[in-house]
């Protein structure tokens, strides 16, 4: 339950992010992604295979996220609830859960 909460809880983060610069006098920001991610039905009509390669890059954007402002406890929350697990078993969960 908790491994699907993480993926769901980065799944909501894809669609607003709320960034916050370095400079703690300045004021939250909010940062729309574009139109451009995959939804859930045509995620679940993809093949497995670029199902995989899919979660793999939205796993490498969710981890990179933090170059653009995510702090690092979300980055690490993350992390600790994929730790160890390969693209294929991540794929797996959307799947489950979308």
């Amino acid at each position: 339950m908790k491994l699907a909460h993480c993926v769901l809880v980065g799944l909501c983060m894809s669609a607003v992010v709320v960034v916050r610069g370095q400079d703690h006098n300045k004021t939250d920001r909010i940062v729309k992604t574009p139109q451009s991610f995959v939804k859930a039905g045509p995620f679940l009509e993809m093949k497995e295979a670029d199902r995989i390669l899919y979660a793999s890059g939205l796993m490498d954007g969710f981890f990179a996220s933090a170059f653009w402002g995510a702090s690092d406890e979300t980055v690490a929350f993350l992390a600790s609830c994929t730790r160890g697990m390969t693209d294929k078993q991540v794929s797996a969960i959307i799947v489950k859960y979308v």
